[in-house]
């Protein structure tokens, strides 16, 4: 084989590799195309996740400040519960002395009572009796006004 030869054959055999490499390459480049695409979609994922954090940021901020919020509420009425607990204590307190002076006042009226019934009883024995008499004297007035009459 001649040099020429030899130089065509390795002309053909470098050809056929320039032409493996630019096929790899031409893969290489579309795989870098793809690549490159994939790298865009995950670069506006991470984009819209940053956005997504800020709101949840935000939203945590205000959930914080609601709880707060809710925390000096429940204070507040855990503080009028206090007082509300303290006046039924009082009022309790109060009711006791109210019952206790009531019963006092009751059994004097009560005494009261029993003493008026009894002076009232004796006052209407009393009214019995002077009708009883009242009526004997009627009687004894219309006999003498009968007699009165006949004789006169």
């Amino acid at each position: 084989m001649s040099n020429e030869d030899k130089m065509l054959s390795m002309m053909e055999t470098i050809a056929g590799k320039v032409d493996t490499l630019t096929s790899t390459v031409a893969t290489m480049q579309g795989n870098i195309d793809t690549l490159t695409g994939k790298v865009d979609a995950l670069t506006t994922i991470v984009t819209e996740m940053q956005g997504d954090i800020v709101e949840l940021k935000q939203g945590q901020a205000k959930l914080e400040q609601r709880q707060a919020a809710l925390e000096q509420r429940q204070a507040t009425l855990e503080q009028g519960q206090a007082k509300l607990e303290q006046l039924v204590t009082e009022t309790k307190q109060h009711v006791i002395i109210i019952e206790n002076d009531h019963g006092k006042k009751l059994g004097a009226a009560l005494d009261g009572y029993h003493q008026v019934y009894g002076i009232l009883k004796e006052v209407r024995d009393r009214v019995s009796a002077t009708e009883a008499v009242q009526e004997k004297h009627d009687t004894a007035i219309k006999v003498i006004d009968s007699g009165l009459r006949k004789s006169g």
